[in-house]
């Protein structure tokens, strides 16, 4: 029985010392090539910059859409009250109604005053009375 416990504890150890010696091989070979791991990122950190990058965009979009709305509702002379407003990476597109023709322009001249606004889709129409 002692001769038995003598061969199982030693084979423990050599079983623990041979997968120390293999893990220590494992975790040093990563290390070899560098420069291809840091050059070239995972699939997963592409998807997850893309992400980011569209995050940002929608952001930015949102902003000057915002910064729109608020020169359109500060134009004097204008009612945007029926307007929808647009914004894709500086270029604004406008749709909606308002009550006259000169008032298309002045919300054209208006857009185009923002700060972050590369051009202006007009595409409002004069509100038909009764519809």
């Amino acid at each position: 029985m002692k001769s038995t416990n003598t061969l199982l504890g030693l084979g423990a150890i050599v079983l623990a010392m041979l997968s120390t010696n293999v893990f220590a091989q494992a975790a040093s070979a990563p290390d070899a090539q560098p420069a291809q791991a840091a050059s070239a990122p995972s699939a997963k950190a592409k998807h997850a910059e893309h992400r980011q990058q569209k995050k940002a965009q929608h952001a930015a979009n949102w902003k000057l859409e915002k910064a729109v709305r608020s020169a359109l509702t500060h134009t004097k002379g204008l009612d945007s009250s029926h307007t929808v407003i647009l914004a894709k990476g500086g270029k604004i597109t406008l749709e909606g109604t308002v009550p006259s023709e000169d008032q298309i322009k002045i919300a054209g001249d208006a857009v185009m005053a923002v700060s972050g606004v590369a051009s202006v889709n007009n595409l409002l129409t004069v509100h038909q009375i009764g519809n």
